[in-house]
């Protein structure tokens, strides 16, 4: 007999069902307590990520609003200096031509002149022919009045008339080729030097097309960096959400491995309200873990437009190795929901091991994932880096 008058078959009935009650109350203290620290904390997130979600917009307005005034400001700077850039080129060009059309001027004033010379020098040497040749035509009047001279006297005024008259031909003959090697020499080196300066102009003239086309490629490239840092700014930001977000997911994660693991206890007594409970938890972490995984995909897609290879790859592993854990949970699933479903609940103990250590390393791995820096110090110093 027992203390109470009982018998060894009636004291393990009561001592069965106060510990089957005591089980009750710790688990409705559990799901009370889970449920106000649930709250709690889903309230605490949610004004927390309200307040965070609001700054995080003033921030991204204030620095896309000082983004646009500073690629207004680099665009208005650009017009003006490819204008005023352009303008320095058109002078320098409208200055060279005015140098090339006198130096050309020059030229054509040289060439005039010179041709006018020759031109004199051989008009006068026409007028001398025209001498010696009224000056033989004396001689041949004088001949003609001299038949009465001797012949010896007049072969030799001859012979020297013939000679004087050959000399002066010969030297009218020298006169003229002269003149026209000099002038056909003049003209070839008038010719070189013009040449030569139409050469330095080109040459000048290509040197600034090369530094305006230069001038024009450095702004492109500067836009082309600007647009790169604002993409790779917006990625990290999206992506400093997507980790925040996945860390508190996973304490509600953490409160429904509890209520799971309340199942476990030993001596646990089950009748339809327990099993139907115990069936809607499962129910629950494993549609918990569906909505993990989504969440996972979608910060995959995030991390590709990050443009820091080191983060972008760490990252990238990181998600791509907790997506490995939460596919291969659902296996730890199976015997619990296909009990339930059965309306059984005769699992084993490694079944039991085998989902606390499936939790524990999604837990722990979510936990491993740091919460990156928002994009927009190194879109600042991107924007530094540019403009000096």
């Amino acid at each position: 007999m027992g203390v109470f008058g009982e018998d060894e078959i009636e004291l393990k009935e009561r001592l069965k069902k106060e510990r089957y009650e005591k089980l009750l109350e710790l688990k409705g203290k559990s799901e009370k307590n889970l449920l106000e620290l649930e709250d709690h904390f889903s309230k605490k997130c949610k004004t927390e990520s309200e307040e965070m979600a609001e700054k995080m917009k003033e921030e991204i307005k204030a620095v896309r609003e000082a983004t646009e005034e500073q690629l207004k400001n680099i665009e208005k700077l650009i017009k003006e200096e490819n204008g005023e850039h352009l303008e320095q080129v058109g002078a320098m060009l409208r200055k060279a031509d005015e140098a090339l059309e006198l130096e050309i001027k020059k030229l054509k004033e040289n060439i005039s002149e010179t041709l006018k010379k020759n031109d004199e020098r051989i008009e006068e040497a026409n007028k001398s022919l025209k001498e010696t040749e009224e000056k033989c035509e004396e001689v041949r009047r004088q001949n003609q009045h001299a038949e009465f001279l001797g012949p010896i006297e007049v072969e030799k005024h001859r012979r020297k008339l013939v000679s004087d008259e050959q000399d002066a031909e010969r030297e009218r003959f020298e006169a003229v080729i002269k003149l026209k090697a000099e002038n056909s020499e003049t003209k070839s080196i008038l010719a070189v030097e013009l040449a030569e300066k139409q050469k330095e102009d080109d040459k000048e003239l290509e040197k600034y097309r090369g530094d305006v086309v230069e001038y024009e490629v450095k702004t492109m490239k500067k836009l082309v960096n600007l647009k790169k840092a604002e993409i790779n700014r917006d990625s990290m930001n999206v992506l400093h959400d997507h980790v925040g977000e996945l860390q508190r997911m996973n304490m509600r994660f953490e409160t429904l491995t509890s209520e799971c693991e309340l199942y476990f206890c030993d001596g646990f007594e089950w009748n339809g309200q327990t099993r139907g409970e115990g069936k809607r938890s499962f129910d629950d972490i494993k549609s918990y873990l569906g909505s993990i995984k989504e969440h996972l995909l979608s910060t995959e897609r995030s991390i590709s437009d990050i443009e820091e290879n080191e983060v972008r790859v760490k990252k990238q592993d990181e998600i791509k190795s907790l997506n490995q854990l939460v596919s291969q949970s659902h296996s730890c699933l199976i015997p619990f929901i296909s009990q339930f479903r059965c309306g059984k609940t005769s699992w084993s103990k490694d079944n039991e091991t085998n989902f606390r250590e499936a939790m524990s390393k999604i837990t722990r791995a979510i936990n491993e994932i740091r919460l990156p820096q928002t994009g927009d110090a190194q879109f600042q110093k991107q924007i530094t880096a540019d403009n000096e």
